[in-house]
């Protein structure tokens, strides 16, 4: 491991863990790239991401890649084992496009399968929204026109850039959908390592690492 990492101060919100630790891990993985690191995301839905190479507007992780809060030590520092606890399995982040349609019929995925309420929810990159009805049968439970990013309506025949760790874009977890990701790329960076360097941009800019939106991206109809 890098030891550059270890020791880094960090800002994290009061209790990072729960939903607000899943968001923050789904923030380092809708990176635009600069220079080999990750740079701030911007609103990509003014431009289109070819000018920004092998960048992404949208970013998902599955809950069970998370394998706890992430916990700093005395004086808010974190160490590389705090960060390696939380992203054990060295997944590389990959890119491709997937069409509006495509991202509709992935997130409709999230019940099937025997076990959906252990598997839980993909969590979703700031800017990210929509809505989903419990009351729906299957297939049915996404409110369509509800989802958005950076508050525009996904278009359904419009190609976007998704991150998503190696292992979702194998299609495990029963997220099948990735499969058809197309223009595909391999960014050579690891899970762990980005979250590191996302941790350490964020205590630069003196942001809250965790922080809690002021609108949920994922709202439940019950």
């Amino acid at each position: 491991m890098n030891p550059k990492y270890a020791g880094k101060r960090i800002s994290l919100a009061h209790g990072a863990g729960g939903r607000a630790m899943r968001e923050l891990i789904t923030e380092l993985i809708a990176p635009t790239f600069d220079n080999g690191w990750l740079a701030p995301l911007e609103d990509q839905a003014r431009f289109p991401y070819e000018q920004i190479p092998p960048g992404a507007q949208i970013a998902f992780t599955n809950t069970g890649g998370i394998r706890t809060s992430l916990d700093a030590g005395a004086g808010n520092v974190v160490s590389v084992a705090q960060t390696q606890a939380v992203l054990p399995f060295g997944n590389e982040l990959v890119v491709m496009d997937m069409t509006g349609n495509q991202i509709a019929t992935l997130l409709e995925q999230q019940w099937d399968g025997n076990e959906p309420d252990k598997r839980g929810l993909l969590q979703v990159s700031e800017g990210f929204t929509y809505t989903w009805d419990t009351s729906k049968p299957k297939g049915q439970r996404i409110v369509r026109d509800s989802i958005r990013l950076h508050g525009l309506p996904i278009d359904d025949g419009a190609s976007y850039r998704v991150a998503v760790f190696n292992f979702l874009a194998e299609g495990n977890d029963g997220f099948v959908t990735f499969r058809q990701g197309s223009n595909r790329a391999a960014t050579g960076v690891r899970d762990v390592d980005a979250l590191r360097n996302y941790l350490v941009r964020m205590e630069q800019d003196k942001k809250l690492a965790g922080a809690q939106d002021a609108v949920p991206r994922i709202i439940r109809i019950k």
